[in-house]
């Protein structure tokens, strides 16, 4: 995960997702992470953290995810990926 800035390690996964934050868009996620709304087009489709209903729709952005990946956090990555799966 090479992408995102690596400036914190997001610790705990389950207390962050408690809370089912509301879906981002591209734009409100770039302001975000601080990298452009393609960045972020790129990391949804590479890391899991976004979907689009169909191939021409907007993407909705988990700003759990997006905080994860823009942290480089690999480990709390993968929890998050085994926590959605549940």
């Amino acid at each position: 995960m090479s992408d995102g800035p690596q400036s914190y390690h997001v610790t705990d996964v389950t207390t962050v997702q408690g809370a089912k934050p509301k879906s981002l868009t591209l734009q409100q996620a770039a302001g975000i992470a601080g990298v452009s709304p393609d960045t972020i087009a790129r990391w949804c489709r590479r890391y899991g953290i976004g979907r689009q209903l169909h191939p021409k729709a907007p993407w909705r952005v988990d700003p759990v995810g997006v905080a994860i990946v823009a942290a480089g956090d690999a480990e709390a990555l993968a929890v998050y990926h085994w926590k959605r799966e549940r």
